[in-house]
């Protein structure tokens, strides 16, 4: 904060300079959420994001700025859970061991569907459980590329009017060309074998076994150990992501937008 020496007139600006006492730092912020009369929750996502921190060890220090405020309640989010359970319940487990786990699952479709169609309604709108089916099915059940497109349709539809196929697919097309620059820069940094990798996995949806040879020879691939070390890298770029059904393209778009330009 600052104050005009003539006119006493008091302003205030954000920035975030060089941090040179990083705890010190974290721990005055605690200080100053804790004198609050009302609960805080802090909520900190991408959490995995500390564990890669090489200047400091950032989860034994937030670790112990949290012990010694316990009235501040903490809410960690992690996206990619590789590597992190090993963060929580070992090196840094006398922490984080209070921490309840929670695994957010999809939500289900009949739950959705209710919602969704009640907030339509309200507004004087209509959306069929056929089109909401389709959404959900195309980007399965994932929260964030649903709500985007509901948020969407429900833009693009007029009171008293139906979301129809034809309004739908232009929403989609018309998110995935908003970020097609992205897309191709994306794109354009990887190598010919990785790039080779991502169309495959595009095609195919879900790969349970990407070093199989019946997937390395469908697609033309370079060599089983080329394809181990492409998707090595492409999980680390967060492209791609794993879960029980196999490697995955992360972005639903991207993957929209792959199949449009390329297939």
């Amino acid at each position: 904060m600052t104050m005009d020496p003539s006119s006493e007139v008091v302003s205030h600006s954000f920035s975030l300079r060089s941090i040179r006492e990083p705890e010190k730092i974290i721990e005055e912020f605690f200080s100053f959420l804790e004198s609050f009369d009302k609960k805080v929750v802090l909520a900190i996502d991408g959490f995995e994001k500390l564990a890669s921190f090489r200047e400091v060890d950032g989860l034994s220090a937030l670790g112990k700025i949290i012990e010694s405020h316990s009235s501040v309640r903490m809410i960690f989010s992690v996206c990619e859970p590789k590597g992190c359970f090993e963060q929580f319940l070992e090196k840094h487990g006398v922490v984080f061991r209070g921490s309840e786990l929670i695994h957010l699952r999809p939500i289900e479709f009949s739950e959705y569907w209710s919602f969704a169609r009640s907030k339509f309604q309200k507004a004087g709108k209509r959306i069929s459980a056929e089109i909401f089916e389709s959404i959900y099915s195309k980007f399965s059940g994932g929260t964030g590329p649903i709500q985007l497109v509901l948020n969407r349709l429900f833009a693009e539809t007029p009171k008293n009017g139906s979301v129809t196929t034809e309004i739908l697919d232009n929403v989609i097309n018309s998110i995935v060309e908003e970020y097609s620059v992205f897309y191709k820069e994306a794109l354009s940094g990887l190598s010919f074998n990785q790039k080779c990798l991502v169309f495959a996995v595009a095609k195919d949806g879900a790969v349970e076994n990407p070093s199989s040879s019946e997937f390395v020879n469908r697609h033309s691939l370079a060599s089983v150990s080329s394809v181990q070390s492409s998707a090595r890298a492409l999980l680390e770029q967060g492209i791609f992501y794993k879960d029980a059904s196999g490697l995955r393209i992360d972005d639903d778009f991207f993957k929209e937008w792959l199949r449009k330009e390329y297939f």
